[in-house]
């Protein structure tokens, strides 16, 4: 058998330094001061990811109004098409004319309702949108009176086309190619 060692004194002096009691409110300041960071933490979280989910959702909805918005300038292109039309038949003779003058009205139509949807989705393209309908009606009446349209209301009508579709542009960032 082998004998014990003899004890040596620890080379680390161990001293009590006070046998004060300890205050109620001191186990409690620790967890306090890592809930409050862990709160403070969680709140910058939270308003980071929300932040964020609201420019996506803002990215997206411009991108489905982008979209319907082109829709809209399709639709008043094609209702322009009657327009450029009647420009080669109207010489100021509402005989010529007069077999058009249905079409240029439901070209209108299409051009209001287009108008009411703009009033909607691009409010900043309504004044446009409204000069291009006043433009359209203007040469429909001169057409149906009689007045060629390679004059003032043409060039009104062809300047209202042009401002609708930089307006457009403007609204939905669409390039001309």
């Amino acid at each position: 058998m082998s004998t014990p060692l003899p004890p040596t004194p620890s080379p680390i002096p161990i001293e009590i330094i006070s046998n004060t009691p300890v205050e109620w409110w001191s186990s409690f300041v620790t967890p306090a001061g890592a809930l409050l960071g862990a709160a403070i933490g969680g709140a910058i979280a939270f308003i980071s990811v929300r932040s964020s989910d609201e420019r996506k959702r803002l990215a997206d909805d411009r991108r489905q109004w982008d979209s319907k918005l082109l829709d809209v300038h399709v639709s008043l292109a094609l209702a322009a098409k009657p327009f450029y039309a009647t420009r080669e038949h109207n010489i100021g003779d509402t005989r010529h004319i007069a077999p058009l003058v249905p079409a240029l009205e439901a070209s209108i139509d299409v051009m209001e309702t287009q108008l009411t949807i703009v009033k909607m989705i691009a409010p900043d393209c309504e004044s446009a949108v409204q000069a291009l309908v006043n433009a359209a009606t203007a040469s429909k009446n001169d057409a149906s009176n009689g007045t060629p349209l390679v004059g003032t209301s043409y060039s009104a009508f062809e300047t209202a086309e042009k401002t609708v579709l930089e307006s457009f542009q403007k609204r939905a960032r669409i390039e001309r190619q």
